[in-house]
C-alpha cells in the first residue's frame, strides 16, 4: 500500500484532470505538478487508475473535437499587419478540419474508399525472370546475366 494514500489519490485525480485539459501526459505533468513517471507506474499497478484513465483521455479527445468544430464552424480571427502593426484581422475557417468532422459524423457518406466484394475463383500465372546488371561509374552496362530462380516453376496442371 502506498505510503501516503491520501495524497496519492489527490495526485492521481490532480493528473487525470489535468490530462483532460492538456491531453498530453508531459502537458498533465506540468499543469498538475506531478512527475509523469509516477503516472505510468499507475497505470501498471492499478485497475481502477487504468479506468480513470480512459474517461481522462475522451475528455480530452472531447476537447480536441470542440476546438476542431469551433475552428471550422465558427472560424477564428487571424491577425492583419502592416508595417509591423496589427491593423485588422481577417475571419478564417479550417476546411480540412470540416472535412475530418464530416468523415466522422457520415463516414456511409463522406469516406475515402468503397469497398467492392468480388466473388469467384481466378488464376493467374506469371513468369519472373531477375536480371544482374553491373553498371560502370557512367552508367553504362559491364555485364547482365540472369539469375535462376531459386524454386522451380509451378506446373499449372498437376496431376492428383
Amino acid at each position: 500500500m502506498a505510503k501516503h494514500p491520501v495524497r496519492t489519490a489527490t495526485q492521481k485525480a490532480a493528473f487525470l484532470e489535468a490530462y483532460a485539459r492538456s491531453g498530453t501526459a508531459m502537458g498533465a505533468a506540468k499543469l498538475s505538478g506531478v512527475d509523469d513517471r509516477n503516472h505510468y507506474a499507475w497505470l501498471q499497478k492499478s485497475e481502477q487508475y487504468r479506468a480513470q484513465f480512459a474517461i481522462a483521455k475522451e475528455r480530452a479527445a472531447q476537447v480536441l473535437e470542440a476546438e476542431a468544430r469551433r475552428r471550422a464552424c465558427d472560424g477564428y480571427d487571424d491577425p492583419i499587419y502592416y508595417n509591423g502593426v496589427q491593423v485588422g484581422h481577417v475571419r478564417r475557417y479550417s476546411d480540412l478540419l470540416m472535412i475530418f468532422l464530416l468523415k466522422a459524423a457520415k463516414p456511409d457518406v463522406y469516406r475515402d474508399y468503397h469497398s467492392v466484394k468480388v466473388q469467384g475463383t481466378m488464376t493467374s500465372q506469371a513468369t519472373i525472370t531477375v536480371v544482374h546488371e553491373f553498371r560502370d561509374s557512367q552508367g553504362q552496362v559491364i555485364d547482365s546475366s540472369p539469375v535462376q530462380p531459386a524454386l522451380p516453376p509451378v506446373d499449372p496442371n498437376p496431376s492428383e
